[in-house]
């Protein structure tokens, strides 16, 4: 990813921050996701170790601990809890970051237009929020979990759809060939 922000031709803060937010996902959630796969258990003990408790919304080890159930409700919820630590904690500092800088807060603000759905099964930003802003976490979060959202529209889906879904590849996810 840094070689990318080198070879932009224009690597702005907008380019920079992008790439960083990408990053900064995966290096927050993919050792716990390949750990998680490997020893839950063991997770949930580094996770209590890393007292994160300052730095994001939901510790961990918690929204771990709720993986672990066999309980529908209790999977979306832990979930749910990453999702927001993610949306919050992870990705929001890079759209502060991105606020502040004229040209890409200039470009920013034109992100409530083109926000597509995540997936087919709720809506755009632009028709919920018409006057929202994409980049503050308070009103993307009230786009993904308001009752219409991202969120609940997902977990009210039929299991045999989600994995249909969850199947298909990067490129038609990214395209919309749903």
């Amino acid at each position: 990813m840094s070689n990318a922000v080198k070879i932009a031709r224009d690597p702005c803060v907008l380019t920079q921050e992008i790439v960083a937010v990408a990053k900064d996902i995966f290096e927050s959630l993919a050792w716990q996701h390949e750990l998680f796969l490997h020893d839950p258990a063991q997770l949930i003990l580094v996770c209590k170790n890393l007292n994160n408790n300052d730095l994001h919304s939901h510790p961990y080890a918690d929204c771990w601990q709720n993986l672990l159930h066999f309980n529908d409700e209790k999977i979306a919820l832990g979930n749910k809890m990453l999702l927001e630590n993610e949306q919050r904690n992870t990705i929001q500092p890079h759209y502060e970051t991105i606020r502040k800088d004229p040209y890409a807060n200039r470009y920013f603000r034109f992100t409530r237009f083109v926000m597509r759905n995540i997936h087919p099964h709720h809506r755009r930003f632009i028709f919920d929020f018409p006057l929202g802003d994409v980049t503050r976490f308070e009103d993307r979060w009230r786009w993904i979990s308001h009752p219409k959202g991202m969120w609940p529209s997902w977990v009210g889906l039929e299991r045999k759809e989600r994995d249909r879904l969850v199947s298909l590849s990067n490129e038609d996810v990214v395209e919309h060939n749903w």
